[in-house]
């Protein structure tokens, strides 16, 4: 079963609701909410915008960052 966003957002979510939370537990909310945010986002630029971003060889971050910047760049001409 693959990870989606909604299942860091969920964790993150359920987490939240706990009391006494010390540092650790606001960092790692912090973190699993970036990977939500990703997620999101990978999936919204290769559904969406068709992006081939899984396809290309690297860092899948650095890759979605770039590929965003570039479609950004390229609908402004």
């Amino acid at each position: 079963m693959p990870i989606t966003s909604e299942c860091f957002l969920t964790w993150c979510t359920n987490l939240l609701k706990q009391q006494d939370l010390g540092e650790f537990d606001y960092r790692t909310i912090v973190s699993r909410s970036y990977y939500s945010a990703y997620h999101a986002t990978l999936s919204f630029a290769e559904q969406t915008l068709e992006l081939p971003i899984s396809n290309i060889k690297g860092s899948t971050h650095l890759k979605l960052s770039e590929s965003l910047a570039d479609f950004i760049c390229e609908i402004g001409r």
